[in-house]
Parts: C-alpha cells; sequence; structure tokens
C-alpha cells in the first residue's frame, strides 16, 4: 500500500510512476483516493497548550489532566457522532488540524486573560520547558 503527500512536481511525477506500475493483470482491482491535504495540529502546538495547561493547573489547584478536559470540552470545536446523528461531542486535540488548533488555543488565551492568567508564548515555553 502506498500514500502520498503531493506538493511539487517531483512528488506528483512519483505517484503518476506507481500507478503506472500497477500489475493491472493479476484480476485485482486498486482503489485510489485524491484528497486535499491537512496538516494535523503541529508538536509545537502540542507543546505549548500542554504547558498552558500546567500553568491553569498550578493557578487553579486542579491536576493538568482534569484542566486539559475542562479547556476541551469548554473551546474545542464539536463534532458530529457517527454512531449516534445528531449527538456532538468535543473534538480531541490529537485530531485537530492547524487552524482548529490555533482557534482553540486563542479561546484558551482569551479565557485564561479574563483571569489574569499569563500563559507563556511559544518562545517562553521553549526556554522554561
Amino acid at each position: 500500500m502506498s500514500k502520498f503527500t503531493i506538493r511539487d512536481e517531483p512528488g506528483r511525477c512519483l505517484a503518476q510512476e506507481r500507478i503506472a506500475a500497477l500489475d493491472l493483470n493479476d484480476r485485482r482491482a486498486f482503489d485510489i483516493t485524491v484528497e486535499k491535504h491537512i496538516e494535523h495540529r503541529s508538536l509545537n502546538q502540542n507543546s505549548l497548550v500542554h504547558a498552558w495547561f500546567a500553568v491553569i493547573s498550578k493557578e487553579t489547584g486542579d491536576p493538568q489532566p482534569s484542566v486539559k478536559e475542562d479547556m476541551i470540552a469548554e473551546f474545542a470545536p464539536l463534532v458530529e457522532s457517527n454512531v449516534t446523528p445528531g449527538k456532538f461531542r468535543s473534538m480531541r486535540t490529537s485530531a485537530m488540524n492547524k487552524e482548529q488548533m490555533s482557534e482553540f488555543m486563542e479561546r484558551i488565551m482569551a479565557w485564561a486573560g479574563g483571569f489574569g492568567y499569563w500563559l507563556p508564548s511559544p518562545e517562553e515555553a521553549q526556554r522554561h520547558g
């Protein structure tokens, strides 16, 4: 099985070569799907939001896992259940793309600012982490 993320002409050529090399004489069918690539949340975003959870944990006295769950419940995008249509749940951070994670983090920053909590910038978190 091959999966390609095509970002440039050489990547397109490689995918075309692999498709051209498929053995169609063995009577097996091949499924080929082309979809727009979505960048998942970055490791830097994940590290920073966890540094924020630690700050909020220290300020509130709540354990960090509880802070994370509360922030997700309050500020994460909602996704509809595949099992129970019409039922929505908060999206896990691991499922967020970069844009969704940025919006989630902006909401947390605004909330924290309302309580006077100082959340580190990416640079500050990296220096102290």
